[in-house]
């Protein structure tokens, strides 16, 4: 995932994320308050390919220091 961060406020981001998958790529976006909590949703928002017409949310959690688990839940 790429994500690109925009400050919206002192203490909250605005993050705009694209997936990219084998069968096309899922787009996103989160509100991240800080400090930000370890475990977030990230609302899906469109995608390509496979995922033109997906909605739904990706839950993340941490899985060590750089790296964090996806589970993608999604309808069409």
């Amino acid at each position: 995932m790429v994500c690109t961060y925009v400050h919206t406020g002192p203490d909250a981001l605005q993050c705009l994320g694209t997936f990219s998958l084998p069968q096309g790529q899922i787009t996103g976006q989160a509100l991240l308050h800080l400090p930000a909590a370890s475990a977030v949703d990230v609302a899906i928002t469109g995608g390509s390919g496979a995922y033109s017409a997906a909605g739904g949310h990706v839950h993340t959690v941490p899985a060590g220091t750089t790296e964090r688990h996806l589970t993608f839940s999604v309808t069409r």
